[in-house]
């Protein structure tokens, strides 16, 4: 029997660029999947970063992440909250259970949503995270 690995796999961080958006949209897709298929809770966890000062950009950016995950059956086990600001880029951190699985970088007052998204109106109702 093969010996069991103790090492995690190191947790994504994904560019704040367009390309980089994409790949945090399947991240979280993929994240819904997986709550549906253990008890774990997820956490995420919205930080400004430098130069950025409204809360409404974070209200913002939960209201994304909220709208990917809609399809996710088991969104009462998903909690939102409101980090420190960090120095640099503003990120969301997202964690199952308590392992970091992928940190989204934001460039600076923008969201991860394709600006469409909210034009067409498909974010109001997702706006404020539970």
């Amino acid at each position: 029997m093969p010996p069991q690995s103790t090492q995690r796999a190191e947790a994504e961080t994904t560019s704040p660029n367009e390309s980089g958006y994409v790949r945090t949209r399947i991240n979280i897709v993929n994240l819904g999947a997986i709550i549906n298929t253990t008890e774990n809770r997820a956490f995420i966890i919205a930080r400004l970063g430098a130069g950025e000062y409204s809360r409404t950009l974070n209200q913002n950016r939960f209201a994304c992440v909220r709208f990917v995950l809609q399809d996710s059956l088991k969104t009462e086990r998903i909690i939102f909250a409101e980090g420190e600001r960090v120095k640099g880029l503003g990120r969301i951190e997202f964690y199952l259970g308590n392992e970091l699985m992928n940190t989204a970088l934001i460039a600076r007052n923008r969201s991860i949503c394709p600006a469409s998204w909210n034009r067409r109106g498909l974010l109001r109702k997702f706006g404020a995270p539970n």
